[in-house]
């Protein structure tokens, strides 16, 4: 092999890399929706700072990254549609009509299709990723299905009905439904466990996390938490979970196994969604802050449990996802 063309070759990635696009040493970076803003924010994770911002659809909420980290999907609420953004040129490349009031968005494991929930339709858009268009939309069978996520092995997905209280269980390969978990609460936001064991459920009305059994679909544990728990999100070695408790100044950090409180970590008011880096290493949360303090994505060194930086974002951040180590 000839040492000197694969030096360079690696000096001219580096050097031509784009915000947005996970380079060939994991670099990864940040994606924030701002629903009062219309965009989306894209943080350099090395500086703390916002290095674009996107034009999306109207009331961006729910966001997710492609497995090969090349395109996000994001969920725009009063647009009815998907804005589709190339992640290396950092623009919107389609918008897709959608349902009604689209919130939650997740892509298949082998990202060759995406779930949306509509909350006001009470129905999920599948999108085929290859075509852009939605061969399929289905009932969940709940009322206002806000959060989606998919198993690891992509089998089964699963849908938090807000307003019925309540977890849909989907087939995938048919894409129906074929269970109803009835919970406690309102389910706002739901982390998978890296096993596919369990699902983390953050009950709104009534300030807990509740621990559903993915296998027999019973719920199995609550954890209490602080007043109205909004996102929640899983270290990737299924450790750890971190709640958004947006009634609040704090982002619990739990550890899964126990169900025990292991810190509260202060962050800026109103935190709202978690996502976690690919390493486990640091926590992206964002805050739509009371008091004129808001507009902000905290960021917490899982190691220590204490928020290191900040960075301004666009008006009422919501929705914030993290590029898949693709090359690590």
């Amino acid at each position: 092999m000839n040492r000197a063309k694969v030096t360079w070759g690696v000096l001219l990635l580096l050097f031509f890399t784009v915000p947005g696009l996970t380079t060939a040493f994991g670099q990864y970076y940040v994606y924030v929706t701002n629903s009062a803003s219309h965009t989306v924010s894209v943080i350099d994770p090395a500086t703390y700072t916002v290095v674009n911002t996107i034009a999306v659809g109207r009331r961006p909420l729910g966001i997710a990254i492609t497995p090969d980290g090349l395109l996000a999907y994001v969920a725009n609420s009063s647009d009815n549609t998907v804005s589709v953004i190339d992640l290396a040129a950092g623009a919107v490349i389609v918008n897709i009509a959608v349902g009604n009031r689209p919130f939650g968005v997740a892509v298949a494991p082998d990202g060759s299709f995406v779930y949306v929930t509509n909350a006001n339709d009470n129905t999920v858009s599948v999108i085929d990723a290859q075509t852009y268009t939605v061969p399929i939309t289905f009932h969940t069978g709940g009322i206002s299905p806000y959060a989606v996520a998919f198993s690891p092995g992509g089998a089964y997905a699963y849908v938090a009905n807000f307003a019925s209280g309540s977890v849909s269980v989907i087939d995938v390969a048919y894409h129906e439904v074929i269970a109803q978990v009835r919970v406690f609460g309102n389910p706002q936001d739901l982390a998978i466990s890296p096993d596919g064991a369990y699902l983390y459920l953050t009950s709104w009305s009534t300030s807990a996390v509740l621990i559903l059994d993915a296998q027999k679909g019973t719920v199995v544990g609550r954890i209490a938490v602080g007043s109205l728990p909004a996102g929640i999100a899983t270290a990737p070695d299924g450790s750890r979970l971190y709640v958004a408790v947006s009634n609040s100044y704090y982002v619990w950090a739990i550890q899964a196994a126990e169900g025990a409180l292991e810190a509260r970590v202060s962050v800026y008011s109103g935190p709202f969604s978690v996502a976690i880096t690919p390493d486990g290493a640091y926590a992206y949360v964002t805050s739509i802050g009371t008091r004129g303090e808001g507009n902000i994505v905290n960021v917490i060194d899982t190691g220590t449990n204490q928020t290191i930086a900040i960075v301004q974002v666009g008006a009422n951040p919501r929705g914030v996802a993290v590029t898949p180590a693709v090359f690590y």
